[in-house]
């Protein structure tokens, strides 16, 4: 396991991540977890290593706009909350990551299929997920429904979703070179088109 940077077109600091490889070749197949927010990729370390002791690369992102850094920089009055934008930039990280791989600019030599991807995240990190696995955002229910705080449906969850207005209809970000997701608590409910 090792952690590097990447710089990014999208991101003002480079992106940080944290790489697990497996010990032997391995068998050439990627997967990108996504943490949730306000946490880092330390969390999901246990799943990295099992994933790696199986052939697999794993690439960890360190979401900088939603991560743990961030929190702290927030409760310290130093930072807002995270952004809008940050539903958009997330998706942005990980293709920037596979970009990356595919040039070779990050684990040259790999020899890695950068075009059967898995991708795992918890929490916003599975909102993530689902969003560069292809599900499309939408802002319809957003608009309906977060302008009503008496909405008997109100939930803890719909505090970070309500705060996606701004960014919910330019958000579906797609990557094709994702074929697998698996996503753990995402706070989708309004996020996403129900059909």
């Amino acid at each position: 396991q090792h952690q590097t940077v990447l710089s990014v077109p999208h991101r003002s600091r480079p992106l940080e991540l944290v790489i697990v490889q497996p010990r032997s070749a391995g068998h050439g197949r990627l997967v990108v977890i996504s943490h949730g927010l306000w946490d880092e990729p330390v969390s999901f370390q246990g799943w990295a290593q099992w994933l790696a002791s199986r052939g697999y690369t794993v690439l960890m992102p360190i979401h900088q706009g939603s991560d743990l850094l961030q929190q702290q920089a927030m409760l310290m009055g130093d930072q807002p909350p995270p952004q809008a934008d940050e539903l958009r930039l997330r998706p942005l990280d990980v293709r920037a990551l596979l970009d990356a791989v595919s040039s070779g600019t990050l684990l040259p030599g790999a020899q890695l299929d950068t075009q059967n991807v898995a991708m795992v995240g918890h929490s916003w990190g599975a909102t993530t997920t689902l969003q560069v696995a292809g599900l499309l955002t939408t802002d319809a229910a957003l608009i309906a429904r977060c302008q009503d705080p008496r909405d008997p449906d109100r939930n803890l969850s719909w505090v970070l979703q309500c705060s996606w207005l701004k960014a919910a209809s330019d958000s579906s970000l797609g990557d094709p070179r994702v074929k697998a997701a698996v996503v753990v608590s995402p706070p989708l409910s309004l996020l996403f088109d129900p059909g």
